[in-house]
């Protein structure tokens, strides 16, 4: 998955980030994360963004999957 290409909306942010949100990490983990961020030219936090942003908009596409299967009386996923 190329994050940079899928997740467009992060592409011209005008949104200012105001929340700020605490994780912990394991060291390996930690190393990881910045390593894939370095190979795709962002910092850590953008790739974090970027992965919670592409894991929502993944839900929501099976979620409106599973609508037009079972068809539910709610077309979009409760947030």
């Amino acid at each position: 998955m190329d994050l940079c290409k899928t997740c467009v909306r992060f592409e011209n942010m005008s949104e200012k980030l105001l929340d700020e949100m605490t994780i912990k990490l394991g060291p390996d983990q930690k190393r990881r994360l910045v390593a894939l961020a370095e190979a795709d030219g962002l910092t850590a936090s953008e790739l974090v963004r970027r992965l919670i942003d592409s894991h929502i908009e993944d839900r929501a596409a099976n979620y409106r999957a599973l609508h037009s299967i079972f068809g539910e009386s709610r077309s979009t996923p409760k947030e």
